[in-house]
């Protein structure tokens, strides 16, 4: 099963002690989607695949409500990404080694987006712009309790997470550099 209630700073000290990271949120996302541009896990399928429904979620092993908890590493087929990388999906929350929930992109692209959001007229029933917060970190991938929102399960979804959070369908990932030392400084 995967590892769960670990706080971020937990998991950078550890990924310090065996000369690892946790991986950036641009190569989370990468492991996640692939080259391609699909927008939902098992995407790759087809491009009719590319969508929610409840097939998505048999796929994922999220389909009945008692599956609310984790299952043993790699035996869901459909939460492998695309390089090979297992429970990219569905089954914990991965914490990035980002500091800093912002934009996806820059602050300027955001701005104009939600310029030309608020124009629209059902844009204009999201009144508040997204807070962004500095002091928090993101995590990826959605988890086992995401059955009831799917939209969590995204490839570009991301939860704010607070560095001291320990929740238990929040887990993480470790990632190596090529980079002799990199990783451990990153790290701490």
């Amino acid at each position: 099963h995967p590892l769960v209630y670990i706080t971020w700073r937990e998991a950078n000290v550890f990924a310090a002690s065996i000369g690892m990271r946790l991986p950036t949120e641009v190569e989370l996302t990468r492991a996640m989607r692939g080259d391609g541009s699909q927008t939902w896990p098992g995407g790759e399928r087809g491009p009719d695949q590319d969508k929610y429904s409840e097939e998505m979620l048999k796929y994922l092993g999220m389909a009945s409500t008692s599956n609310q908890k984790t299952k043993p590493v790699g035996t869901i087929k459909g939460a492998v990404g695309p390089f090979g990388h297992v429970d990219m999906f569905g089954q914990v929350w991965q914490l990035v080694g980002d500091l800093g929930f912002g934009p996806i992109h820059d602050m300027d692209t955001f701005l104009t987006s939600w310029k030309a959001l608020q124009k629209h007229k059902t844009g204009r029933l999201v009144e508040l712009k997204p807070t962004y917060e500095g002091h928090k970190t993101i995590a990826k991938g959605g988890s086992f309790l995401s059955f009831g929102e799917p939209v969590q399960l995204m490839l570009d979804a991301r939860a704010p997470i607070l560095t001291t959070d320990c929740l238990e369908a929040l887990g993480m990932r470790l990632a190596k550099s090529l980079t002799p030392g990199y990783d451990y400084l990153y790290s701490l």
